[in-house]
This record gives structure tokens, C-alpha cells and sequence, in this order.
């Protein structure tokens, strides 16, 4: 079977050391939070606040665990300042046709492409480039909430803020990681449960991907 190279060796260390530091980060901070806020309760917080040394200890470990992150984002980018901008070029070019796939595809997805002909959706794709719309709508979530987590949590942790703007950085911080999450949960779903969909997982561990599934579903791909 013929492979197409889509993922350099590069770009799919950057792709899952993002994902470990994004969980680490999220079910740390998550650790920070009591009472109603607390998603996962109180028990959760005290379990995880008493591995950390206490509550200082694990917002200090959050704010290295951001740092880490960032100098990860930061090392990428310097070594591979090209396939940075090609990337954010990508996901942030909205061609025709792009819309009309975002609009056709869920139902493709949850009722198979027979089932959901025979319900009257119309099942036929516009043609998509290297990354389909659905890919390039939680890229830009992505990169917008990164560059907005990064921020907030940038002035929270300095406390570099005029008074009372500190409170809102908490409030966007909160949203911005809410807002990533369901991307993730989306993307999780489309990745992990749609079939056809597999062998762009299997991408990111091998780097390529069979040659008609490249001219299936990126046909535009050039």
C-alpha cells in the first residue's frame, strides 16, 4: 500500500507532548478549584492538593507545569519557524467549500454515510486541503485559547495587572481551558470512534498515511 508522508517526526513530538502537558495542566488546575467550581468534587481537590505538599504546592506545580508548556511552544517554534507558519496559514484559511463540509459532516459522522442519505442529510464533501474543516475549526480554538490561557495565567501569576483585572483573568482562564476541553472532547470522539477517521490517528504515531485515504478525505492536499 502506498503511504503519503503527512506528520514529520517534529511536529508529532510536539503534538503529543502538548497533549501530556495540556492533562497534566488541566487535571492540576482542576485541583485548585473547591466547592462548586470543583469538577470532579472536593475529594478530588484534597487528594490531589495532599500529593502536591498543600494548595501552594500545587499551584506551584501548575505555574512550572505552564512554563514547561510554553518553553516546549517556544522551543518548536524557533526550531521549526516554517512548518509553524504553514500550519497556522492552514488552519486559519477558510476556503469555499469549508462550511459546507462543517455543515454536512456531523450528521455523517453520528448516522453513517447510508443512513444518513437515506434521512434526506446530503452526504456528498466538498473536497478538503491537508487539514479538513472540523480539523481546522479546534486549531483555531486552539490557538486562540493557548495564546489566552498563556496570558491570563502569564498575569495571575506575576500579578502584573491593574486592580480588579486579575478577577477577569481568572474568569477567561476558566473559559478559555472550558472551551479547549470540548474541542478536545470532539476531536477525541472524531479520531477515536469514526472509523474512517483512523488512519489520520495513526498518522501521529507513524507519520504517514495510506495514499487513497490522502485523496479521499484532503483531495486538495498538495
Amino acid at each position: 500500500m502506498n503511504k503519503r508522508m503527512r506528520h514529520s517526526l517534529a511536529d508529532r513530538c510536539m503534538h503529543w507532548g502538548n497533549a501530556l502537558l495540556w492533562l497534566l495542566l488541566f487535571f492540576s488546575g482542576a485541583g485548585l478549584l473547591q466547592g462548586g467550581l470543583a469538577p470532579f468534587g472536593d475529594g478530588y481537590t484534597a487528594a490531589v492538593r495532599k500529593l502536591a505538599g498543600g494548595g501552594s504546592g500545587l499551584l506551584r506545580l501548575h505555574i512550572i507545569l505552564g512554563c514547561v508548556w510554553m518553553g516546549i511552544f517556544s522551543l518548536y517554534i524557533a526550531l521549526n519557524a516554517k512548518s509553524a507558519a504553514s500550519f497556522l496559514r492552514e488552519i486559519f484559511s477558510v476556503r469555499p467549500g469549508d462550511l459546507i463540509w462543517l455543515r454536512r459532516k456531523p450528521a455523517i459522522m453520528l448516522l453513517g454515510e447510508h443512513r444518513a442519505a437515506a434521512l434526506g442529510f446530503e452526504t456528498k464533501l466538498p473536497p478538503q486541503g491537508f487539514y479538513n474543516m472540523g480539523q481546522k475549526a479546534f486549531g483555531m480554538l486552539s490557538v486562540t485559547a493557548g495564546v489566552t490561557l498563556v496570558a491570563t495565567g502569564l498575569i495571575m501569576a506575576t500579578g502584573f495587572a491593574p486592580p480588579g483585572f486579575a478577577g477577569w483573568c481568572v474568569t477567561i482562564h476558566y473559559i478559555a481551558c472550558g472551551l479547549t476541553l470540548a474541542g478536545l472532547l470532539v476531536h477525541l470522539y472524531m479520531t477515536l470512534a469514526v472509523p474512517e477517521e483512523r488512519p489520520g490517528l495513526k498518522s501521529m504515531f507513524s507519520g504517514s498515511v495510506p495514499e487513497d485515504y490522502a485523496k479521499h478525505h484532503h483531495a486538495n492536499w498538495e
